[in-house]
């Protein structure tokens, strides 16, 4: 018994310096050391986190921010912390059952005073080194759900972060065009004046203008709603400012999509608890079937012929004799009744069969979740190379062209203009395509299960 309770002790020492520690084995994302310590004021001062969050700011920073003031990973944290009282928990049923067991046990010097024929079962030390396991398999899996929380608050900040680089983009995009538009209304006002064009090209000039000024509009109330996302998964109040975050350019690289599935069945949280879950309900069908069947013995003990219990007193009589010798044999301990338990034996055979088929389909939709991550990453990636390297030069080469034409009367205003909207368009479409694929990348992190996959050969 001394034995198992210490290895409990151990256990929990270990789970308690694995949660402290962040498990870097098992972590979805180990950050700077460096940088926790340079932002720790932040976990609990908003001035600090604003200050982080200033203009420049790096999503190195952003994801230091969420790990330090997050309340869905507090949350976890602490449902973690509670699971690990469990294995106090575990040993002290057994530690009153055993100085139960002790008291009655000194007090049966005479069965038949006691009224029993022996005492209560002793609690088997095997069994408290199952509970021991069984409390671990409970905090593995609460390990494993306190990281797909960090996991999930990481991926939202992420996201966050590329949609606030979107729409700032964005908004330097269309202040571009709005340049661009004044001084082509500009210039086709002169045209005008000097009887070379028509008034419906002032008009159509002035209009895409104004179009392009509401939409200016449109992003900066999209901006707040992404400042505002931000300062909820860092529990923030509306006071603090969010700076624009500074340009990030798309990975060099995309992951090889089987080996990120073969790391995925390894590292994605859902499954490893669910592994976690699976452990836990067979070593507690092993506990019962340890406490409800009759384990092996040599038939040494009891004594064949019965439990002896003191002699009559002297001078008690020939009666009194013949009854303490009646008396004095006393059935042996029988084996214990485990028919009753059969039933419960059933259910929990058929958890375990149930813990493991929600294990298979965790896995199976761990790979789906890969595949579409993975798709959705190519395709904002094929989609950012198309705009970048051959739609926007091709543009740029349109309106320097339509330029030259309508200044020597070979192009139509409608077509300069177009030349003007699709640069915009272009230039739209490809932060756009930056912005998903950065996005693409944290959900293919996360359908992973880790954010090393940089590193998949």
């Amino acid at each position: 018994f001394a034995a198992a309770s210490e290895r409990l002790h151990q256990l929990a020492d270990e789970w308690s310096r694995a949660l402290a520690g962040g498990d870097g084995a098992a972590a979805f994302l180990a950050p700077d050391a460096a940088r926790l310590r340079e932002l720790g004021a932040a976990a609990t001062d908003e001035d600090a986190a604003g200050r982080a969050l200033a203009d420049g700011f790096s999503l190195e920073t952003l994801e230091a921010l969420t790990l330090l003031r997050s309340p869905m990973i507090a949350a976890k944290e602490r449902e973690a912390k509670a699971a690990l009282e469990g294995f106090d928990q575990a040993e002290q049923i057994d530690v009153v059952l055993r100085r139960y067991a002790s008291l009655v046990a000194a007090g049966m010097g005479n069965g038949a005073a006691a009224g029993m024929a022996r005492p209560p079962e002793f609690p088997f030390p095997g069994v408290l080194a199952l509970k021991g396991r069984i409390v671990a398999e409970t905090v593995r899996a609460a390990r494993e759900e306190l990281e797909a929380a960090r996991r999930d608050a990481l991926t939202m900040a992420r996201k966050s972060y590329w949609e606030l680089r979107y729409v700032v983009g964005a908004i330097e995009a269309t202040s571009r065009t709005i340049d661009l538009l004044e001084n082509l209304s500009a210039s086709v006002s002169a045209r005008y004046e000097a009887g070379e064009t028509s008034f419906q090209d002032v008009v159509r000039a002035r209009i895409e203008r104004e179009k392009a000024l509401e939409e200016l509009k449109t992003l900066a109330g999209e901006r707040r709603n992404m400042e505002a996302d931000l300062r909820g998964i860092l529990a923030l109040s509306p006071r603090v400012a969010v700076g624009t975050p500074a340009p990030r350019e798309m990975a060099a690289t995309l992951p090889d999509q089987q080996a990120v599935e073969r790391l995925a069945l390894e590292r994605r949280q859902e499954v490893r608890a669910a592994d976690a879950m699976v452990h836990r309900m067979e070593l507690m069908l092993e506990m019962v079937e340890t406490m409800t069947y009759p384990g092996f013995d040599l038939g040494l003990t009891p004594a064949a012929g019965g439990l002896a219990l003191p002699a009559a007193a002297p001078g008690s009589g020939a009666d009194a004799g013949a009854m303490g010798a009646e008396r004095a044999r006393v059935e042996p301990p029988q084996r214990p009744f485990f028919a009753a338990d059969e039933s419960y034996l059933r259910e929990l055979r058929q958890r375990v069969a149930m813990q493991r088929s929600e294990r298979d389909a965790a896995r199976a939709a761990t790979l789906v979740g890969v595949r579409a991550a993975w798709f959705g990453l190519d395709r904002a990636r094929r989609t950012a190379v198309l705009y970048g390297e051959r739609v926007l030069p091709l543009s740029q080469s349109a309106i320097d062209a339509s330029l030259r034409g309508y200044t020597a009367g070979r192009v139509a205003f409608s077509d300069l203009l177009e030349s003007f909207t699709g640069w915009l368009e272009g230039n739209l479409a490809l932060e756009r395509a930056r912005a998903d694929a950065g996005s693409a990348r944290a959900v293919l992190e996360a359908a992973a299960g880790t954010a090393g996959i940089e590193e998949t050969p």
